[in-house]
């Protein structure tokens, strides 16, 4: 079996599982530290495209509309020529598009069972730092639906943690309580 294959089934099963953030981030014996990092990211980029879906009916242009966390965290959107203002759920979708279009790159990633550190680190952070964003509004902007989705998923606990353990965005802008 492709040992990229084998390892995206295998943080499917852990994600399935219940585990811990701990045990999530827990790299498997033999596999490369960055191989892993980029394919839970990828994964990762699985479950927001989940949130984006439970969004989609409930953040539209007219309530939410700029992409912002709190009135100190409003951002603007990087999937344009020139960055510029995007409602919440357009920000959101561009995103979304733009982080799978980045590891998706086959420049960048010419092959997935051996990614180059380099571009893990750089796409990795960028683009993690980009799609928090997405989590960071629904836990302000639409807490019940949030809510709902972490008990679910326990996207954020897992998420928070990969962030921190590999150390991908600042601490002062890990703005959602875990």
């Amino acid at each position: 079996m492709d040992p990229a294959l084998q390892l995206q089934q295998e943080i499917v099963a852990k994600f399935a599982s219940d585990c811990s953030p701990e045990e999530l981030v827990t790299e498997p014996e033999g596999v490369d530290t960055f191989v892993f990092r980029y394919e839970l990211f990828r994964y990762f980029l699985v479950v927001l495209n989940q949130l984006a879906v439970k969004l989609i009916n409930e953040c539209n242009d007219e309530d939410c509309p700029m992409m912002m966390a709190t009135k100190d965290w409003e951002f603007r959107c990087a999937a344009h020529p020139e960055p510029h203002d995007c409602s919440a759920i357009s920000y959101t979708m561009h995103t979304l598009h733009q982080a799978e279009q980045a590891v998706n790159n086959e420049k960048a990633f010419p092959m997935r069972s051996s990614v180059p550190e380099t571009a893990v680190k750089r796409v990795v952070a960028q683009q993690s730092r980009r799609v928090y964003r997405i989590p960071a509004h629904a836990y302000h902007h639409h807490s019940e639906l949030f809510k709902q989705f972490e008990t679910q998923t326990h996207f954020m606990a897992r998420f928070d943690h990969f962030l921190r353990h590999y150390k991908l965005v600042a601490e002062e802008q890990l703005i959602v309580p875990v």
